[in-house]
Protein backbone atom coordinates (compact mmCIF):
# COMPACT_ATOMS: atom_id res chain seq x y z
CA UNK A 1 0.00 0.00 0.00
CA UNK A 2 1.06 3.54 -0.79
CA UNK A 3 -0.16 6.66 0.97
CA UNK A 4 -0.40 10.38 0.32
CA UNK A 5 -1.68 13.32 2.31
CA UNK A 6 -4.14 15.45 0.36
CA UNK A 7 -6.37 18.45 1.05
CA UNK A 8 -9.68 18.77 -0.80
CA UNK A 9 -10.73 22.41 -0.79
CA UNK A 10 -13.51 22.32 -3.39
CA UNK A 11 -16.77 20.50 -2.75
CA UNK A 12 -16.94 19.34 -6.39
CA UNK A 13 -13.55 17.63 -6.07
CA UNK A 14 -14.98 15.13 -3.56
CA UNK A 15 -17.24 13.53 -6.19
CA UNK A 16 -14.36 13.54 -8.68
CA UNK A 17 -12.10 11.83 -6.12
CA UNK A 18 -14.73 9.12 -5.46
CA UNK A 19 -15.12 8.50 -9.20
CA UNK A 20 -11.35 8.10 -9.62
CA UNK A 21 -11.10 5.87 -6.53
CA UNK A 22 -13.91 3.71 -7.94
CA UNK A 23 -11.68 2.79 -10.87
CA UNK A 24 -8.98 1.38 -8.57
CA UNK A 25 -8.81 -2.40 -8.39
CA UNK A 26 -8.49 -2.77 -4.62
CA UNK A 27 -9.20 -0.81 -1.48
CA UNK A 28 -8.81 2.94 -1.15
CA UNK A 29 -8.86 4.08 2.48
CA UNK A 30 -9.11 7.70 3.58
CA UNK A 31 -7.98 8.49 7.14
CA UNK A 32 -8.48 11.53 9.30
CA UNK A 33 -7.26 11.13 12.85
CA UNK A 34 -8.76 7.93 14.17
CA UNK A 35 -11.48 7.81 11.51
CA UNK A 36 -11.12 5.63 8.42
CA UNK A 37 -13.62 5.59 5.55
CA UNK A 38 -13.85 3.86 2.18
CA UNK A 39 -12.44 6.20 -0.46
CA UNK A 40 -15.06 4.92 -2.88
CA UNK A 41 -17.89 6.18 -0.63
CA UNK A 42 -19.22 9.67 -1.26
CA UNK A 43 -21.02 9.73 2.10
CA UNK A 44 -17.88 8.49 3.84
CA UNK A 45 -15.81 11.37 2.48
CA UNK A 46 -18.51 13.89 3.35
CA UNK A 47 -18.18 12.77 6.98
CA UNK A 48 -14.48 13.75 7.15
CA UNK A 49 -12.84 17.17 7.34
CA UNK A 50 -11.14 16.74 3.96
CA UNK A 51 -10.40 20.47 3.82
CA UNK A 52 -7.97 20.03 6.74
CA UNK A 53 -6.03 17.20 5.16
CA UNK A 54 -6.49 13.43 5.04
CA UNK A 55 -4.26 10.46 4.33
CA UNK A 56 -5.20 8.34 1.32
CA UNK A 57 -3.98 4.73 1.19
CA UNK A 58 -4.19 2.83 -2.08
CA UNK A 59 -2.66 -0.26 -3.76
CA UNK A 60 0.96 -0.11 -4.97
CA UNK A 61 -0.10 -0.82 -8.56
CA UNK A 62 -2.72 1.97 -8.80
CA UNK A 63 -0.52 4.12 -11.05
CA UNK A 64 -3.34 6.00 -12.78
CA UNK A 65 -4.89 6.90 -9.42
CA UNK A 66 -1.52 8.02 -8.08
CA UNK A 67 -1.05 10.26 -11.13
CA UNK A 68 -4.52 11.72 -10.55
CA UNK A 69 -3.62 12.52 -6.92
CA UNK A 70 -0.31 14.12 -7.93
CA UNK A 71 -1.91 16.29 -10.61
CA UNK A 72 -5.03 17.31 -8.70
CA UNK A 73 -3.90 17.74 -5.11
Amino acid sequence: MKSKIIVIKEFSKIAEFVAQAGQVDGDVAVKSGRWVVDGKSLMGLYSLAVDRGVTVEYPDDANAFESYLDETF
